[in-house]
């Protein structure tokens, strides 16, 4: 080791899947599903499966192919990219989306086929790599139950016991019956069955008589739900509310039917001021485009170009069951759908293509959406299959046929008879593929009466460059049709040739057009006939929202939409336009109340309509893109987008487009993020806390328009407090933003941020090593790596233009140094040494110390502050205290030797930070399994068992805590209240045990990282704890793991710990508090503020994060008044 710096690993990555989202389970209306529960947040959010065989199977069948892979590791995961995690739950591969990645490393996923959400290690997260993973939908359905009003008002949250009683009434993977009265986005709104000794019970029903909510109070239900009546029971002249109150009253039997009942519920209303903005949606959109069978590579043969690429998404199984038909029916025979009707552009999908002369088309329409829902529902049903004879087939009859991708059944054409197989073609999507004889069977006839849904098109106004189609012109047209939603019209009717032109980006792209200018194709067409960019025609009654006016001079605002920094919505607070907008509001809601206003719209990028959102209010929105997702609208008047399906757009009323758009898109002026071009989650979550604490409560604010022309918007924001602080100035003060306008200013002392973990057990280098008790290690693995690297670029490409030290920096301060090598790293400076121009420092990101002349020293830059420390100072476990306060020169030397190799590092304790290592590959340690057991080996250290005890947990949904150490609002501790009473069950037989032993028995020595039980010096009570430090040979440090706290104490006052006192998880768990995840943000009148408040308290204790593994982000609510008390906003509050 000469003492330098490690140099980073390189870590290569696998191929990057392209991010998209899989398609969603759209369940038919008033239709009776059987499904099971996954996953329950609470009444209005909880996921359900379909129950049947198939589903099942498929979602098995899935599951092991993914588990039998070896995936990539996602380097650069991003919320909402697709991925496949491992489940801490039961170690396997599953389906997921990102949903938010912490600065620690911390992936949060939603498994997609079961709804939960978990944090998972980043190196259990994985590219999908094949996109078989992404053909079958997600199995989760996002449901809320229908018609149950919260008991405590519907801006009221569910409470733990609540969320306890409804688990309770709704068991997990148990078969259910459910049917889907309306859906809003991706929420299903339900009416659940479940079953009891006495028969089917409704969930509703359950619910309100446990007092877990009410039903609307007037008149009949407001959905189609269950009719609880037997047969077709008459009224016999009661009224309907009677008649309600009498059915939902019965016990189903085995006659019981579901009935339809009224619309669904009417618009939700809020005040002045107060209406809750659409929040930026975490679930999936709702997609509507069927799926349709890939080729297969065995058959790429049978088409004229490559095998066509995979389109849109199929639509799940239902219940139904449908009987086979016997009879060969001709596939000639079936009716084709009607796409076009007349000259006019129609909206369609491209599914297949073979050359730019053969391709095939869906219509997006919602009659053909309807169609293929249909079709699905029927197929989906063929349980107990009617294999073709083969004597019997011929070419050109219709059949079914499961295509070997999903598994799934699908209509086809016998277009080839062979020996073992049989060609078919796929009707609906256009696609062929070799089938086994055992994958044909014959076509429902319920099927036979939905049209053919592909048809085969070729593009007008092209020709091949030769006598045939080249493999680059296929390409080039699958890459510019496939999967998206386009515009067609017919050019030429004999063949059919169409045009097809892509709105979707900042220009129209007219298809043929650009095959022609990327020199793939020729025109046939005259001069004059020439194909054009044309208009596509948008109704000229369509209104238009003004855009937004912003004043000229300061003014007063709160933010109604946040990202970043960098992206966010304002609202003038100005109470006339304020009024003015609740009052559109008002309107808009009344209006479209009446199904009258639902009229049939054209989605077209930039038009303005209304719909929707997941609140059930309807909102002015834009246009925002078309694809096969869906549409993306933005709400115009506070700034959120959203996908909804384009059967729930309307067309917006032009007297409701006269006030102009309230919501301004912005971007923070003077500021930039310190990861270069991304905001990191501390910066996100200060700025947040700073001007959008809660979308309950606006904060005002005052802004100033720097940059107006531009999209966003430039501006100044200043919090109204007495100095009016400029929040720019904040986030650059906070260390979580650079001043777009800084300077270096040499010398200054900068404090670091230091590192974090974000696992229990990773993979490290150990950099340097000075004693037993002091390591240097770095972490190894892409997230590391990738910021290692980028550092070291950054600050070697600063070191050719940065200034020259004029003057010795402060001990202390932060400064840039040249290694031996040439290359520059950041130090800490120590010490002025005697010699003159001589410092010692310590190379920040490695560990080790050297002496630098001035001239190998240069001024810091706070551009390399968003960069933790890369290393982490840590004990070996395992360290006796003669050891740990004069080691040996044997163990010197053999930890000494460890130096630069690479091993596991498991975490034992985290302050200070004490581990257990075991090699990663042969390090000379004679094949020992850890570095303690070889040091036991070569009798440099006692024998020691480590006994490891898992940690306790807060829930997302609430958890009553009891505070017993705080610092303040960043750090603290809680013991989780849940396990209190076998804590203390534990605890007396432990005292019992311990005070039964004389004072003077014999204990092992101890060793660091030891768990023992430790007598308190301020109650005497024994209490489970673990040895951290040593202060002279009689003199111990502890910390005691189910309270948080630590103190020196006496050898006489430890004793060893037995195993059964280890059954239980640590109960204390490290927090702080959401908004105060970096201890710098309080000063010492906040922390004294919110001690009172929390200290000697029972709470609730809401995970919101985590900072590393061992804090936890934590919201803390005091439910002991009649009025809930969030502690963060009440010490937020000026």
């Amino acid at each position: 080791n000469d003492g330098g710096p490690s140099k980073p690993c390189v870590v290569t990555g696998g191929v990057v899947f392209p991010k998209r989202k899989l398609p969603v389970i759209v369940p038919p209306l008033d239709k009776v599903l059987n499904v099971q529960a996954t996953h329950i947040e609470t009444p209005y959010a909880f996921w359900l499966q379909m129950a049947d065989p198939q589903s099942k199977k498929k979602l098995n069948d899935l599951t092991t192919a993914m588990n039998k892979t070896t995936p990539t590791i996602m380097t650069n995961p991003t919320a909402g990219s697709l991925c496949l995690a491992r489940s801490c739950v039961d170690s396997i591969l599953h389906r997921g989306q990102v949903a938010s990645v912490s600065n620690t490393g911390l992936v949060k996923v939603q498994f997609l086929d079961y709804g939960s959400k978990e944090d998972v290690a980043g190196k259990e997260v994985y590219e999908v790599g094949s996109i078989s993973f992404v053909e079958l939908s997600a199995q989760a359905m996002f449901c809320t139950l229908n018609s149950l009003l919260h008991p405590r008002g519907k801006d009221a949250s569910w409470e733990p016991r609540e969320v306890e009683v409804f688990e309770s009434l709704l068991p997990l993977e148990t078969q259910l019956r459910m049917k889907v009265a309306k859906t809003i986005g991706t929420k299903n709104v339900v009416d659940v069955m479940v079953p009891s000794e006495a028969g089917d019970s409704d969930l509703l029903t359950l619910c309100c008589k446990v007092g877990l909510g009410t039903t609307p109070g007037e008149g009949p239900r407001k959905s189609a739900g269950f009719s609880m009546m037997k047969n077709k029971e008459k009224k016999d002249g009661r009224s309907d509310s009677k008649m309600k109150d009498e059915g939902n009253s019965r016990q189903s039997n085995e006659n019981t039917k579901f009935g339809k009942g009224n619309v669904g519920e009417g618009p939700v209303r809020g005040g002045l001021g107060t209406r809750e903005p659409p929040a930026v949606p975490k679930a999936l959109p709702a997609i509507l485009t069927p799926t349709r069978p890939e080729l297969s590579e065995d058959s790429a043969h049978l088409s004229d170009g490559s095998s066509p690429m995979l389109g849109g998404t199929r639509h799940p199984p239902t219940s139904l069951k449908s009987q086979c038909a016997h009879t060969n029916i001709k596939a000639s025979d079936l009716p084709v759908t009607g796409i076009f009707k007349d000259d006019n552009y129609t909206l369609i999908t491209v599914t297949t293509v073979d050359t730019p002369h053969s391709f095939y088309i869906q219509a997006v329409a919602q009659s053909s959406l309807d169609e293929l829902n249909q079709l699905s529902a029927h197929l989906s049903a063929i349980t107990s299959p009617s294999q073709l004879v083969k004597s019997s087939v011929a070419k050109g009859d219709l059949c079914c046929a499961k295509f070997s991708k999903d598994g799934s059944w699908y209509r086809a054409e016998v277009k080839e008879i062979l020996d073992t197989h049989c060609v078919v073609h796929f009707l609906d999507y256009g696609n062929t593929e070799r089938v086994l004889w055992s994958d044909i069977v014959h076509c429902p006839v319920e099927c036979t009466n939905v049209p053919i849904q592909a048809i085969r098109c070729a593009l007008y106004g092209v020709v091949p460059l030769d006598s045939k189609w080249s493999p680059p012109a296929a390409e080039a047209m699958k890459e510019l049709t496939v999967d998206k939603v386009l515009h067609a019209r017919v050019g030429s009717e004999a063949p059919l040739e169409v045009e097809l032109v892509n709105t979707s980006g900042d220009r129209d792209i007219n298809i043929a057009m650009e095959l022609i200018a990327m020199e793939l194709a020729a025109s046939p067409l005259s001069p004059e006939a020439q194909p054009t960019v044309p208009s596509i025609p948008r109704p000229p009654h369509l209104p238009s929202i003004p855009p937004p006016h912003l004043p000229s001079e300061t003014f007063r605002l709160y933010i109604s939409d946040m990202t970043s920094p960098s992206s966010f919505y304002i609202h003038h607070h100005d109470i006339t336009i304020l009024s003015e907008l609740q009052s559109l509001m008002d309107q808009l809601q009344v209006a479209y109340a009446s199904p009258a206003h639902y009229t049939p719209f054209q989605a077209i990028p930039g038009a303005s309509c209304c719909a929707q959102f997941t609140d059930g209010a309807f909102y002015r929105c834009l246009v925002v893109k078309v694809d096969s997702l869906g549409v993306t609208l933005n709400y115009v008047d506070y700034g959120s987008n959203y996908v909804v399906p384009a059967s729930g757009v309307f067309r917006l009323d032009p007297k409701f487009a006269s006030l102009p758009a309230m919501a301004v898109h912005c971007s923070l002026a003077d500021v930039c993020p310190n990861m270069k071009d991304q905001w990191s989650h501390e910066a996100v979550q200060s700025f947040k806390a700073l001007v959008f604490p809660s979308r309950d409560d606006i904060t005002l604010l005052k802004g100033k328009v720097v940059v107006r022309d531009t999209d966003p918007v430039k501006i100044q924001l200043f919090l109204l407090d007495s100095g009016q602080s400029c929040v720019a100035n904040m986030l650059v003060d906070k260390s979580v933003a650079i001043s777009s306008n800084s300077l270096v200013q040499p010398g200054t002392i900068f404090n670091l941020a230091s590192p974090t973990l974000s696992q229990l057990e990773f993979p490290v280098i150990i950099s340097h090593v000075e004693s037993p008790t002091k390591l240097y290690i770095n972490p190894l693995g892409p997230t590391y790596t990738k910021m290692a690297a980028g550092l070291q670029g950054d600050i070697n490409a600063y070191s050719t233009h940065a200034p020259s030290f004029t003057a010795p920096p402060k001990p202390g301060s932060l400064a840039i140094g040249q290694y031996k090598n040439g290359s520059w790293f950041r130090v800490r400076i120590l010490q002025h040494l005697k010699t003159p121009g001589k410092l010692e420092v310590q190379y920040v990101d490695y560990g080790n110390l050297a002496v630098l002349s001035l001239e190998q020293l240069k001024p810091f830059s706070d551009q390399f502050m968003s960069i933790p420390e890369q290393i982490f100072q840590c004990a070996l476990y395992g360290i006796t205290a003669q050891e740990a306060l004069a080691p040996s020169s044997d163990l010197k030397q053999a930890v000494s030797s460890l130096s630069e190799t690479e091993h596991i590092c498991h975490v034992v304790y985290h302050h200070p930070l004490i581990v257990a290592l075991r090699p990663s590959g042969n390090h000379g340690n004679q094949g020992a399994a850890t570095v303690h057991s070889w040091l036991v080996c070569q009798k440099l250290l006692p024998q020691s068992t480590l006994l490891q005890l898992p940690c306790a947990s807060i829930s997302s949904e609430g958890s009553s805590v009891l505070p017993t150490v705080v610092v303040g609002p960043g750090d603290f501790w809680v013991q989780v209240v849940d396990d209190a009473e076998k804590l203390a069950i534990l605890l007396e037989r432990m005292n019992q045990f311990c005070n039964s032993r004389p004072l003077s028995s014999p204990v092992s020595p101890l060793v660091l990282g030891q768990l023992c039980c430790a007598k308190f010096s301020e109650d005497g009570c024994w209490y489970r704890a673990r040895v951290v430090d040593f202060r002279g040979k009689a003199e111990v440090k502890v910390g005691f793991v189910d309270f948080g706290n630590a103190e020196w104490t006496s050898l006489e006052h430890i004793q060893e710990m037995r195993e059964d006192f280890a059954c239980l998880p640590k109960a204390a768990v490290h927090c702080c508090l959401i908004g105060y995840e970096s201890k710098a943000m309080c000063d010492g009148e906040v922390a004294r503020a919110f001690k009172s408040l929390v200290e000697n308290k029972k709470l609730v204790a809401i995970k919101k994060g985590d900072v590393g593994i061992f804090q936890t982000v934590v919201e803390l609510v005091d439910t002991s008044s009649e009025q809930d008390i969030y502690i963060h906003k009440v010490i937020s509050s000026p």
